[in-house]
């Protein structure tokens, strides 16, 4: 963290100017700015190292480290032990490099729920490109996505493809309302009351279209999303920048809203979400530069609710 260089600036003009008398001969007074670290990295101590100004101003550090100082033995020096990092290694190839291992998912759950009380069972794995998860009625995969040096991912969620009860064949084959007319749209054989079996391809229409949800965070490219994305009734991206700013955006890894909506018009998609749109715009200059490329477009709100 770092203390503000107009409130530096303003300290070290009060000091200068009290300490020091001006001349006839000296030049046009000025102020001095000061830049300070008002946290750093700890000491064996536990303060910061910065002369100790960081903990003058700020007390502890304002951060979870990475690891930290084990200070509860005194007639040894310190070691360190486990912070928001659970494994570290110095990297075997460039010894000025360290490599840590987080486990902060599990750590943020703890912090909802209290060690051991999720409320439903957890198994935290390590995203892999493809399905991560089948819960019946649609499945959710996941899919790299290009933000700096990072391993991200984007999220595609999608419907089983459904098939419908034809009433002309239940009715040519005397199926009768109630629980077996359920079974056969779950999918599975009933036996009728007359011993005779029906089988669901009997009944059932021909599948319809899958629904699916694209839901892509911070990225700096869109290059490589195409075969993931495309055909989404429903794609969620940021479009932090406009093209006026597009050197920034490049900078900071995000995307311009022409290259969200160019992403859409190119892919066959139904509607357009931005959101993670820099505080610098306006929604209405966002949308006018989105929905010249892709008509449906529009800004993501709290609390929207939108059907598929």
């Amino acid at each position: 963290m770092f203390c503000p260089l107009s409130w530096c600036g303003a300290i070290a003009g009060l000091i200068v100017g009290g300490l020091i008398a001006p001349t006839t001969s000296a030049r046009a007074a000025g102020v001095l700015t000061v830049a300070m670290t008002a946290g750093d990295l700890p000491t064996t101590t536990g303060n910061p190292d910065q002369g100790f100004e960081g903990f003058r101003f700020v007390g502890w550090n304002l951060y979870d480290a990475l690891i930290n100082w084990d200070l509860s033995q005194g007639d040894r020096a310190s070691d360190i032990k486990p912070g928001l990092a659970t494994e570290w290694h110095i990297d075997p190839a460039n010894h000025k490099r360290w490599i840590f291992t987080l486990d902060v998912v599990v750590r943020m759950l703890g912090g909802l729920w209290g060690k051991g009380r999720a409320p439903i069972p957890l198994a935290l794995v390590p995203l892999t490109t493809g399905q991560v998860l089948d819960v019946g009625d649609f499945t959710i995969g996941c899919f790299p996505v290009r933000r700096r040096e990072t391993d991200s991912f984007g999220f595609c969620f999608e419907s089983r493809a459904p098939r419908h009860l034809r009433p002309d064949r239940l009715a040519a084959l005397g199926v009768p309302d109630g629980p077996v007319r359920k079974d056969l749209a779950e999918g599975k054989p009933v036996m009728l009351d007359d011993g005779r079996t029906v089988d669901p391809e009997h009944v059932l229409g021909p599948a319809e279209r899958r629904k699916k949800l694209v839901v892509v965070g911070d990225t700096e490219t869109t290059q490589g999303l195409a075969e993931w994305v495309r055909d989404a009734d429903l794609l969620v991206i940021e479009a932090t920048f406009l093209d006026r700013d597009s050197l920034i955006a490049r900078d900071y890894g995000h995307l311009t809203a022409a290259e969200a909506a160019t992403l859409a018009a190119t892919n066959n998609f139904q509607l357009l979400i931005l959101t993670h749109i820099s505080g610098r715009y306006g929604d209405e200059e966002i949308l006018a530069v989105a929905t010249k490329r892709f008509p449906n477009s529009r800004v993501a709100n709290d609390f929207d609710h939108i059907v598929i």
